[in-house]
């Protein structure tokens, strides 16, 4: 069987050497997901214009698969510049390779909604190709913070992508409620999350109790994500320290981790007259992650917008107490009384009070919702899925 695999979101990145690498996301373990239902595997991804130096890639990224049975095409990005978005020669040479794969493929799976997935999904629908689409978030919303052309766009992959569910022979999702509700398939369902959790032992929720049992110091408090970008939110946490600050409590630092230079960070920070109480880190390699959600007291996370976050779900992976703002599916993870409204920088303080007091009750809690999470019951509920994907009958 030849499965055609279209994703419009990850970039191939090409080093000095020659070589094709991806985002760190994808390992060979994900690539055996699909390979273990066929017998030729066939990737279409876009590419990254630029040219790395190998020891960056091989730093940052993972090599691309090479098997014998597995093809890995390149196609041009048409979002950066955005004006490509608008060029007919790079639409039709897109269209017509993924068209050429599609026609002799037997079954398709497309990942979010993109021009890439889009042009999969009609030529699916051209061919009689059995597809599956996974839905990993809320597409108007993450298109609309993409610029002058998200906004544009977002009407478009929002209309596709719920066109894309209700014809598709299945349909698996990173929420179990939230992206069901709007993107709806009437066939074969499941929710699993993508996250990749380190094992998850008893020993995490020992060694969390009992550094809440001996915490006499300052709270630490932390917040993983892009730090240049605003609609992440750590702004909000800045203004609730600096809240927190005007009613005595100064004993509290704020810790960042992201790609990004964290300028804006600093900037707010400064702004607020809360500059001694932020940390900026930077980035941290995956294995180096779980050790700073260890490190730190208390996780918020201030975004404006979410799928399903795995950073929240990594986290409660490691009996952290959670703050979160009530949009996507966080209200799945994250226990009412700790959700707070986008931008609500005077509840995320009331907050924070509060789970000081509560953290071993809420540690306890989140460990134990995390567990649904572990690797092998989520690789079985996705093996299942794609098993019976894999049989469905045209």
């Amino acid at each position: 069987m030849k499965l055609v695999y279209i994703q419009g979101g990850a970039r191939l990145k090409r080093a000095d050497d020659g070589s094709w690498f991806i985002n760190a996301d994808y390992t060979d373990d994900v690539w055996q997901r699909y390979l273990d239902i066929c017998d030729e595997l066939v990737i279409i991804l876009r590419t990254d214009d630029e040219t790395y130096p190998l020891h960056v890639c091989q730093a940052k990224f993972n090599k691309v698969i090479v098997r014998p049975n597995v093809k890995t095409i390149a196609l041009p990005d048409i979002m950066k510049p955005a004006s490509r978005f608008f060029s007919s020669k790079i639409r039709h040479k897109i269209s017509k390779i993924v068209y050429n794969e599609v026609k002799d493929a037997d079954r398709c799976i497309l990942r979010s909604s993109s021009y890439y997935t889009i042009q999969g999904f009609k030529a699916c629908r051209k061919y009689g190709v059995p597809y599956a689409v996974e839905v990993t978030g809320f597409i108007k919303e993450s298109q609309q913070t993409k610029g002058f052309a998200g906004r544009l766009l977002a009407v478009y992959f929002e209309s596709y992508m719920k066109k894309m569910t209700r014809h598709a022979r299945g349909a698996i999702y990173v929420t179990n409620q939230a992206l069901q509700s709007r993107y709806v398939c009437p066939n074969m369902v499941v929710g699993c999350s993508d996250v990749l959790l380190s094992d998850i032992s008893d020993k995490v929720l020992q060694s969390r109790l009992l550094k809440i049992d001996q915490k006499i110091n300052k709270i630490v408090i932390g917040t993983a994500g892009n730090l240049d970008w605003s609609l992440k939110g750590h702004k909000y946490v800045i203004q609730a320290l600096s809240e927190l600050k005007k009613k005595g409590y100064t004993d509290i630092e704020y810790q960042c981790i992201g790609v990004g230079t964290g300028a804006q960070i600093r900037e707010n920070a400064a702004k607020y007259d809360v500059l001694e109480q932020v940390r900026v880190i930077g980035p941290l390699p995956h294995d180096k992650v779980y050790s700073w959600f260890d490190s730190i007291d208390i996780y918020v996370h201030p975004s404006e917008f979410e799928g399903l976050c795995r950073s929240i779900i990594e986290a409660m992976s490691r009996a952290c107490p959670v703050i979160a703002c009530d949009t996507g599916g966080n209200f799945e993870l994250v226990e009412n009384r700790y959700l707070v409204p986008v931008k609500d920088y005077f509840a995320i303080a009331n907050k924070i009070l509060l789970i000081i007091n509560d953290m071993q009750r809420s540690a306890v809690r989140n460990f134990e919702i995390a567990k649904g999470f572990d690797k092998d019951v989520l690789d079985e509920k996705r093996k299942c899925f794609l098993k019976e994907f894999a049989h469905y009958d045209k």
